[in-house]
């Protein structure tokens, strides 16, 4: 579970969306098989991919990404923002990156409602 947030930042999302809100941040492992960096999470208010190896990534929303139907990061920074006040309900879908190089680091940062469960890979919340 990531940390719950404190300060003025914090009080400001919680009461935008109804609750405190939770961090979190990872680096992914990619490969050059399709796999869940993110489950279906109904809590979810946004994320930041940051592709920081120095191979193309491709993510998708909900299904295996595949060079032709998804969204490309570039190497060395390529990057993807996705929250709710832009997206909707876009930021609640699983996403999936694929590799056009084994051992890729992907840098990923999350932010939730707080809520007493954590999404469990593979099921879906929404």
């Amino acid at each position: 579970m990531g940390a719950l947030l404190t300060g003025a930042a914090a009080n400001y999302a919680s009461l935008k969306y109804g609750g405190p809100c939770s961090h979190s941040q990872s680096v992914e492992i990619i490969g050059t098989s399709a796999s869940e960096i993110l489950p279906n999470d109904a809590d979810r208010l946004g994320y930041v991919l940051v592709n920081m190896s120095s191979n193309l990534l491709y993510v998708n929303l909900g299904e295996d990404p595949t060079p032709t139907n998804a969204i490309f990061l570039s190497a060395n920074g390529g990057s993807l923002v996705v929250q709710v006040h832009e997206d909707l309900t876009l930021t609640t879908l699983s996403v999936r990156a694929l590799s056009t190089g084994a051992g890729s680091n992907l840098l990923v940062q999350s932010l939730r409602r707080f809520s007493s469960t954590e999404p469990q890979a593979g099921t879906s919340e929404n």
